[in-house]
Order: structure tokens, then C-alpha cells, then sequence
């Protein structure tokens, strides 16, 4: 019972944490986060990233998140995991800035609660946090370096830029020759295991060369989101100027990356909290209002359940094979069945859409190239890959929401302007439209 009081902090969090995630924000996880559950349950199930599946990024957080399913394979494991995880960070989080800690758990609340979305961001994140205290704690470089390590294991294209601009804070050879020391740990296993596994070359092409299709294709600006990150960007160089010894600033400096290529609601949520933390940390003894970030998250949430009422009224447990434990939106159930039952009639069917993931694991399928159907995903030139690969399908059945793409196609709908629709485009063209079904038009390729 002790133990409790004395940490009650934590325990609190982490059930708010639990709400957030699966109660205020369960339509908002059947994305991304539905994403990068499949291709942790594939590596549970022994798929190989890269080589089996496609992602961008590197796969610490999947390769992580795996570990749970071990005991039980299932959404609801990998959204506890996430809790946990959250919960760690808010740990040292607390440790760096006390009680004045709750001012960063209300940043994190302001864009809908966006940064509570359990993706690769989130983990990139939470170490980011991690690498922050044992900066301001002055612990060794050795293990800085393995965190850093971590961190670029989670997502190359923010680890590496916040490793090499950290440098410049640190100016100190011996001290960056042990933290690149320790990154090697790390990094050294991940490259023997993708040499063991085949998959090094695969590796190159989606995470290095592939960039290059996914920053021509992904470049998504929101006016708002840009001009809050110029601010946040022209306040953190006046506290380097000002302030050069300060290492968290560096840190903070790296975490631009997060809005880079695309700024949007997506991305900066994870921005402002780490541009707050050295902020708060410089400016503690003047900031001494206790209460009200507590009122703002309260008012916050309230918002936001508001604007959500609709949906939550129609929460329902999911019936759904690795999903039970998680809420569903009642009335697509009827429209999910029957989409189940007609993918599953064809020997050999596809579903190039964002939800094609979440049946093929709620189906038991192998988890493939087809699962997250992005622009750059693919590797470089991945398009005219992907295209080269389905022309040599033979009676294939594809499920394509025909009413999407053409939204996408004439920029009517650009939250999913990610979406290649190039793909889909050669589909329609090369095969025969069969039957409808839900929201998907099937076309049969012969």
C-alpha cells in the first residue's frame, strides 16, 4: 500500500493513459496503429521485416512490441504494451521536472490526443524523453550512446539527425567517440540479424533508397501545423544562442525531424511536448501555477469526448479474431462481416486498402507487401515495383474502395493523400469489376 502512495503519480497516469488509448481514441487507433500491430503479430507469427513485409522505418518498436504477443496474441496486448511504455516515460519525465511534469501531459492532450496513438513516433518519443534525463542527470556516455542507438532503431530518419546535431552540444571527442561506441551495440546486433535473415538488402531499399520515393511523394504542409513549428523552431535556436551548454536544447533541435517531410496533426503532437520539457526545466521557479494545467487537461478531455459523444455511444466490444478486448463501431460490424466472408471465399484475394491489414489479421493471413498501401513504402521506384509484381498475378481477386480513390485521385480527400492510388489506378484498368461488397468494388485480374 506504500508502495502506492509513493507512486501514485505513475499508477494514474498509466489508468489515464488506458482511457485515452482504448476508450477516447479507439477510431482514431484503426490506422496506424492497427499498422504497426500487424507487423509486430507478423514477426510474432516468424515473418521477417523487409523481406516479408514492408515498412520505412526501422523495427525496434514491432520487434518490441512482439514480446507481449508471445503471451497472448492480440491488439488489446500491444495497446497494454503501449501503456507501459507511455508510463516509463512519464517516469523519467517526472524525474526531470517534478510535479511541473504535468504541463508536458497537457501539451500532449492538446492536438486530440494525437500523441497517444501508439506508432514508431510514440517510441521515438518516449526515448527522446529517456535520452533527456540521463542527459540532464549526466549519465554515461556509453549508455547515451546505446539509448541513441535505440532511438535510431525506432526511426532512423529522426535517430541519426538527433545523434549527429547532439554532437555539437556535446563538442567533446572523447566523450562522442563512447556514446558512438555504445550506439554500436545496438546497431551491430540489428545488422547481424538482418544479414542472418536475407533481409539487409530488402532493408536498403525500403528504409534508405525508398526515402527518396517517400519525400517526393509525402510532402503534406498544414498552414497551422507549419507556422507552430517555425515559433517553436525560432524559440529553441534563441536558447542555443543563449544557452550553448544546455544539451536538452539540442535534443529539442533533433525533434524538428518529427514534422519532416509532413506537418501535420499527425506529427507535431510529439514536437511540443519535447520542445516544452527544457523550456520548463530552465524556467521552473517561475512558473508556479499548479492547478490549472490540471483544469486544462480535465477540460480538455471533456472536449473531446464531446466532439466524440456520437462515436462512443456506438462503442462495442470487438468480436473480432485478435481484437477481442477492444472497442468496434457497432455500426460497421454488419458491413465487416460480410467483407470477412466474401475475401475469404476467393482462393487467392487482396485488399489494397488502409483497412486491408486489419482483415488480413483478424483472417489469420500472412502479413504482406499489400498491408500498408502508402506512396514510398515500396522502396525506391516501389510504384512501378508493385505494379511489375501484380502483372504477373493470375485469377486474383483485388477489394478496392472504388468511391476513396476517387476522391484522392481528383484532391478531394487529402487525409489519405499518402494513399497510391497509381496502384489501385492499374488495377481498375487491368482487370474486370465482378461484385461489390461493403465498401469495396472487387475486380477480378486473370
Amino acid at each position: 500500500m506504500n508502495f502506492i502512495k509513493k507512486n501514485y503519480q505513475y499508477f494514474l497516469f498509466f489508468f489515464f493513459t488506458v482511457f485515452v488509448v482504448f476508450i477516447l481514441l479507439y477510431l482514431d487507433n484503426t490506422y496506424d496503429a492497427v499498422w504497426e500491430y500487424g507487423m509486430s503479430h507478423a514477426i510474432r507469427i516468424g515473418e521477417i521485416p523487409y523481406k516479408d513485409f514492408n515498412t520505412v522505418s526501422t523495427p525496434f518498436f514491432i520487434m518490441l512490441s512482439s514480446v507481449g504477443l508471445w503471451i497472448y496474441d492480440s491488439f488489446a496486448v500491444y495497446l497494454l504494451e503501449f501503456c507501459l511504455l507511455y508510463t516509463f516515460a512519464y517516469y523519467f519525465l517526472y524525474k526531470i521536472l517534478g510535479k511541473k511534469s504535468i504541463w508536458i501531459v497537457l501539451a500532449m492532450c492538446v492536438f486530440l490526443f494525437h500523441s497517444f496513438i501508439a506508432t514508431y513516433n510514440a517510441m521515438a518519443f518516449v526515448l527522446m524523453i529517456f535520452l533527456m534525463y540521463l542527459e540532464k542527470n549526466k549519465k554515461s556516455d556509453f549508455w547515451i550512446g546505446f539509448v541513441m542507438g535505440l532511438l535510431i532503431l525506432s526511426k532512423h530518419t529522426i535517430g541519426l539527425p538527433v545523434f549527429f546535431i547532439t554532437c555539437l552540444g556535446v563538442r567533446n571527442w572523447k566523450k562522442i567517440f563512447e556514446r558512438v561506441k555504445g550506439m554500436l551495440l545496438p546497431l551491430g546486433c540489428f545488422l547481424l540479424i538482418l544479414l542472418l535473415t536475407k533481409s539487409f538488402l530488402p532493408f536498403l531499399d525500403l528504409c534508405l533508397f525508398g526515402l527518396f520515393d517517400f519525400g517526393t511523394n509525402n510532402r503534406l504542409l498544414i498552414n497551422w501545423c507549419v507556422v507552430l513549428a517555425f515559433i517553436m523552431l525560432v524559440v529553441t535556436l534563441y536558447h542555443i544562442w543563449k544557452h550553448p551548454k544546455n544539451i536538452l536544447f539540442y535534443y529539442v533541435l533533433g525533434a524538428f525531424f518529427f514534422v519532416f517531410p509532413i506537418c501535420d496533426i499527425g506529427h507535431i503532437p510529439h514536437l511540443l511536448p519535447l520542445f516544452l520539457i527544457p523550456i520548463i526545466d530552465l524556467y521552473q521557479e517561475k512558473i508556479n501555477l499548479k492547478i490549472l494545467p490540471f483544469a486544462l487537461i480535465v477540460i480538455l478531455l471533456l472536449i473531446n469526448i464531446f466532439l466524440r459523444w456520437d462515436q462512443m455511444q456506438e462503442m462495442r466490444f470487438s468480436p473480432y479474431n485478435h481484437f477481442t478486448g477492444t472497442m468496434t463501431y457497432a455500426p460497421s460490424v454488419s458491413s465487416i462481416d460480410q467483407v470477412l466472408h466474401k475475401v475469404s471465399s476467393y482462393d487467392h484475394s487482396i485488399i489494397i486498402d488502409g483497412t486491408g491489414m486489419f482483415f488480413n489479421i483478424v483472417l489469420d493471413r500472412k502479413i504482406d507487401y499489400f498491408g500498408v498501401p502508402l506512396h514510398g513504402n515500396y522502396g525506391y521506384h516501389g510504384t512501378s515495383k508493385m505494379i511489375e509484381k501484380i502483372s504477373k498475378m493470375k485469377d486474383t481477386y483485388f477489394f478496392i474502395d472504388y468511391h476513396n480513390y476517387y476522391l484522392i485521385k481528383n484532391g478531394l480527400n487529402k487525409d489519405d493523400s499518402q494513399f497510391d492510388v497509381d496502384i489501385v489506378e492499374y488495377v481498375i484498368d487491368h482487370s474486370e469489376e465482378v461484385g461489390k461488397v461493403g465498401i469495396f468494388t472487387i475486380y477480378h485480374f486473370a
